[in-house]
């Protein structure tokens, strides 16, 4: 397998889009994330407040296109990958607005 075949030319931008997506989420008082924490393509945070349980959070986010794996009680781990575009992160801000009702 040649370096191109495995995808790391392009980690950088899943680390940039990453980014991106935790200030998004940094954006939002009922979320918490450590912006610090982010230093790969993997998005860990918390929602605080919510009237929604985790299984019901997750559903309205696959509903709007996102798919999230949840990691305890309100806690989500998010992962921008070789399918996940600028443009993806960019939509995900009205969902995240919506799904939280922010």
């Amino acid at each position: 397998m040649c370096i191109r075949d495995s995808n790391i030319h392009r980690l950088k931008e899943d680390h940039d889009n990453a980014k991106q997506l935790a200030l998004q989420l940094q954006q939002i008082p009922t979320v918490f994330v450590d912006l610090d924490s982010v230093e790969t393509n993997i998005v860990l945070f918390e929602v605080l407040r919510s009237e929604h349980s985790t299984q019901e959070l997750l559903q309205a986010f696959k509903n709007a296109g996102v798919l999230l794996n949840a990691t305890g009680d309100r806690m989500f781990r998010a992962v921008t990958h070789l399918d996940v575009k600028r443009t993806d992160v960019e939509k995900f801000w009205p969902i995240l607005c919506s799904v939280l009702n922010a």
